[in-house]
């Protein structure tokens, strides 16, 4: 796309949705809507080079089925705010780097279900909230031929999750979640192909690989009845990926932006689906 240098105040609102299925039975595993808003400010410089601040608030749902049926629910509404730098440039090599934090609100539900009838007996309720840090650079390379630029690239992405602690209330029993604390670390190798298609219109499609590594580490104390124990669960879960996506923009006159994107991973026995559509327009 092309660069204009100066400063501008944005708005944006946006939504995005993903399902991670399983294919050997083809039932979705997991959905997950997302939407919100967003406002920052920008500074680019005629080099390219650009400057910015965003903050916002976004809510989202989170649902894990089994054979067709809700398990697990998960309401979360947050906050957050971000800082970044784009371009920094070398000839043809680039840098882009950002921080971002915020706070997320929980509102779990459990569900235990019937062998025989499969509906739901019992649910666990649970409230807690929070915090989260994540510093991310990416390492690229523009390679023009003609109206096209091919671009390979490394992003890598460190986060740390920290919740409070909380009690998950059901009829029967209740567990205590101790302070637990998710790290997570993350690369991807990319290589992008994208071309100003008009001056209104740009496309990039991309294909990839996703490292992930995550550490969670947490203490439990769990009551059932007159029984009560306490247990550490650190995890750890790596994983790995292909993807594949595409982006699309389409300037809507001088101030205003559309901009979708979707993605496909594929990954052991299943595949994720992510699209994602926000709208933005500048001062």
């Amino acid at each position: 796309m092309p660069v204009n240098s100066g400063s501008s105040l944005w708005v944006s609102g946006f939504i995005s949705g993903e399902e991670i299925g399983r294919r050997k039975n083809n039932l979705p595993g997991t959905l997950f809507e997302q939407r919100g808003t967003a406002a920052g400010y920008n500074y680019t410089l005629s080099s390219g080079l650009a400057f910015g601040i965003f903050g916002g608030s976004n809510e989202a749902d989170y649902t894990t089925l089994n054979n067709s049926m809700k398990s697990y629910e998960n309401e979360i509404q947050g906050l957050f705010l971000w800082v970044h730098l784009r371009s920094l440039r070398f000839g043809t090599l680039f840098i882009n780097a950002s921080l971002s934090s915020g706070v997320l609100f929980h509102q779990d539900r459990r569900y235990t279900h019937s062998n025989r009838t499969q509906i739901a007996l019992k649910s666990r309720l649970a409230s807690y909230k929070s915090f989260w840090i994540s510093p991310e650079v990416t390492l690229g390379n523009d390679i023009q031929f003609g109206s096209f630029f091919l671009t390979p690239s490394v992003h890598l992405r460190f986060a740390n999750q920290s919740f409070d602690r909380y009690r998950e209330k059901g009829r029967e029993s209740e567990i205590l979640f101790g302070i637990r604390i998710s790290h997570i670390r993350e690369m991807r190798n990319q290589i992008s192909l994208s071309r100003l298609l008009s001056r209104s219109l740009w496309f990039s499609s991309n294909i990839g690989v996703r490292y992930l590594y995550v550490m969670n580490r947490a203490l439990l104390s769990l009551s059932l009845e007159t029984q009560k124990r306490k247990f550490a669960t650190p995890e750890q879960e790596f994983q790995f990926y292909f993807y594949s996506g595409g982006d699309l923009r389409i300037s809507l006159g001088e101030k205003a932006m559309l901009k979708v994107r979707s993605e496909i991973r594929f990954r052991e026995e299943k595949t994720h689906y992510n699209t994602k559509a926000g709208l933005e327009v500048s001062f």
